[in-house]
Formats: structure tokens, C-alpha cells, sequence
């Protein structure tokens, strides 16, 4: 089973069109693969699956820890800054 990638943009606040979404996340691994780093974006894939099947397979439980540890790292870095 995979995470629902549209619902994950939600929680965190993206505006979502269901029919240009897929092009994003083509072009995120498009870059990746530029920089010669495409193991990192396999690595944040492969992390999604994870994180998924930690909580077997609930998907809203996976999202909220999730947009949480993207939140806290947010929070560190602007304290970082500030």
C-alpha cells in the first residue's frame, strides 16, 4: 500500500489539483536525479512506505507523525536562524 501523496500536501497546507500533482513529484525526482542524488529521493519514497507500515497501514496515523516531524524541523531551522 502506498501513501496518499495528495492527502500528505493537504495536511501540510499545499493547495492540491488532483491533475497536475503527478508532475510535481515527477520533477522532484527529475532534480534529484540532476544533482546526482536520486538515493536521497528514494530514501524520502522509501521513508513514506515506512512510516506507513508503522502504523499499519493507517494512513491518517502516518501523516500526522509525519507533518510532525517536518513541523518540528521547520520550527528548528527558524530558530536556527532567528
Amino acid at each position: 500500500m502506498a501513501i496518499d501523496l495528495l492527502k500528505l500536501q493537504k495536511k501540510l497546507g499545499y493547495d492540491v489539483d488532483t491533475g497536475g500533482m503527478c508532475y510535481g513529484i515527477a520533477y522532484m525526482a527529475i532534480q534529484a536525479i540532476i544533482r546526482d542524488d536520486l538515493a536521497a529521493y528514494i530514501s524520502r519514497i522509501e521513508y513514506l512506505e515506512k512510516t506507513l507500515s508503522q502504523h499499519n497501514n493507517n494512513e491518517d496515523a502516518a501523516i500526522n507523525e509525519i507533518v510532525e516531524k517536518i513541523n518540528v524541523a521547520y520550527e528548528k531551522r527558524k530558530n536556527k536562524q532567528n
